[in-house]
């Protein structure tokens, strides 16, 4: 991206530049080209689209999701299971 207009107050003429975002990549090319195409697909081909969110986290942020729902404060799986029984 180039150069944004400064905020409202700044000294006229002022520039500020952003920078645009990383995004690192970092699967098995094996198991990435069988799983990812075979999901992207069955997902693109569903009404609603899909895309499972196993794609959208790396290992760091499975295991810190994982953790946060073993919490007591996190009621939602407890709330969730519940529900279902329920119905």
């Amino acid at each position: 991206m180039g150069p944004l207009r400064g905020a409202p107050g700044r000294r006229r003429g002022s520039l500020v530049t952003r920078r645009e975002p990383v995004v690192t990549v970092a699967l098995d090319p094996d198991w990435a080209s069988g799983s990812l195409v075979s999901d992207v697909r069955r997902g693109l081909g569903s009404q609603p689209r899909t895309l499972p969110p196993k794609w959208l986290y790396d290992d760091v942020g499975s295991d810190l999701f994982d953790e946060i729902t073993r919490l007591p404060e996190y009621y939602t799986t407890e709330r969730e299971r519940a529900v279902l029984l329920e119905h």
